[in-house]
């Protein structure tokens, strides 16, 4: 959801048409989207793929 904020605020800034194109289809360009996570940080629930979406109610335990 973070990610999706962020791309959100991009396009009201700069009116870009790639960002609402990604928003607009947005099942389709999230996939495409890499988290990268120090190691240092591997361990914290925010580096989790599982903590957006329990942050959202959408709780879907995927496999590494």
């Amino acid at each position: 959801m973070q990610l999706k904020s962020l791309i959100e605020a991009h396009v009201e800034k700069t009116g870009s048409s790639k960002g609402a194109t990604i928003l607009k289809e947005w099942d389709k360009y999230l996939p495409l989207f890499w988290q990268f996570v120090p190691p240092s940080e591997e361990d914290t629930p925010e580096a989790s793929t599982d903590y957006d979406k329990a942050a959202a109610g959408e709780v879907t335990l995927q496999s590494a």
